[in-house]
């Protein structure tokens, strides 16, 4: 039977808290901050540099039937510097796996705890081999219960339907991704040549995500960057 976990709130409270259960060190001077607008005058509030976008948006049928990007399996031997990228068969799960792929492609200090451990487990295997490790790891599971019973709403029975679904915005070798456990692979959605142009073009992205399911109403978006003193 496929595993199903509760859903995480996002929420960068939660997400910072989550964090620390995960072992990243205050020296990686990281931590979720909301993300207010999607203009370039909101953009810059977002304190630099941004490691990652985290967005949740709506699961319907327009957003299952239009792809946007283009989906680059991670067994092509093209010349693009891959992300690292883990698939999802976890019910529920995509909150974490938001998480595990904004922070090992980040960049960051990731201490020895927990997520270290995950993701030097996990660099040697496949995107699939990686999603059926994650389904074993019972320190993951229990830190991602506890995180889910936090935030501003209550978490839903798990046999629930959740129509909600977490992806990350990485910028790696110069490009855009996307990682979205569903799919085949990494999404690519072209270049970025520095920090601000990565954190312009995910946001970008996500209004084409907006745009493609105007009647939608539930998306928001946190990123992960450089902590605020």
């Amino acid at each position: 039977m496929t595993p199903r976990w509760l859903p995480l709130e996002s929420n960068p409270d939660v997400m910072n808290e989550y964090l620390s259960k995960l072992g990243v060190p205050a020296s990686s001077k990281s931590a979720f901050v909301d993300v207010w607008g999607l203009d370039a005058e909101a953009l810059q509030f977002i304190p630099r540099p941004v490691h990652a976008l985290l967005l949740l948006f709506p699961v319907d049928a327009v957003a299952k039937g239009d792809q946007i990007g283009t989906v680059i399996e991670t067994s092509s031997d093209g010349t693009a510097v891959m992300p690292f990228y883990t698939k999802q068969t976890i019910a529920n799960a995509c909150g974490t796996i938001a998480l595990v792929h904004a922070l090992a492609n980040a960049g960051i200090d990731l201490g020895s705890g927990p997520i270290h451990r995950i993701v030097t487990r996990l660099a040697p295997l496949t995107p699939m081999e990686r999603a059926k490790a994650l389904e074993t790891d019972t320190e993951l599971s229990t830190l991602h219960e506890e995180s889910s019973q936090e935030g501003q709403t209550d978490a839903p029975p798990l046999e629930d339907e959740v129509d909600l679904h977490f992806i990350a915005f990485v910028h790696v070798g110069g490009k855009v991704w996307e990682l979205d456990g569903s799919k085949a692979g990494p999404v690519l959605h072209g270049d970025a040549a520095d920090n601000d142009a990565f954190v312009t073009a995910a946001a970008g992205v996500v209004q084409k995500f907006m745009a493609r399911d105007p009647d939608a109403t539930r998306f928001t978006v946190v990123a992960l960057a450089a902590q605020e003193a």
